[in-house]
């Protein structure tokens, strides 16, 4: 979808590095809101767009979508930050 750029490379090894303290939660929700977290701050860092031209908010239809909208999105509403520090 976005092809191998080094924006897109930057993001995936900054998702697997952030990966490991996102295991560190035990409940699920917090572990989906890290994620969404890790993943703003990796398109950040890296200087990566999504272009709303290749889905909705940039996210490719289908289990992408899904899951960003059906459980990183609701996960990290419903666990706000509540004093948590989410790497």
């Amino acid at each position: 979808m976005y092809g191998n750029s080094k924006a897109v490379q930057c993001v995936a090894e900054c998702l697997v590095n952030l990966e490991i303290n996102t295991q560190k939660y035990s409940s699920c929700d917090l572990r989906n809101a890290a994620r969404l977290v890790a993943h703003v701050g990796c398109y950040t860092k890296c200087g990566f767009i999504p272009d709303p031209r290749k889905g909705v908010f940039g996210l490719p239809n289908g289990d992408s979508w899904k899951l960003g909208i059906g459980e990183l999105i609701p996960a990290f509403i419903s666990v706000g930050t509540g004093g948590t520090n989410i790497e």
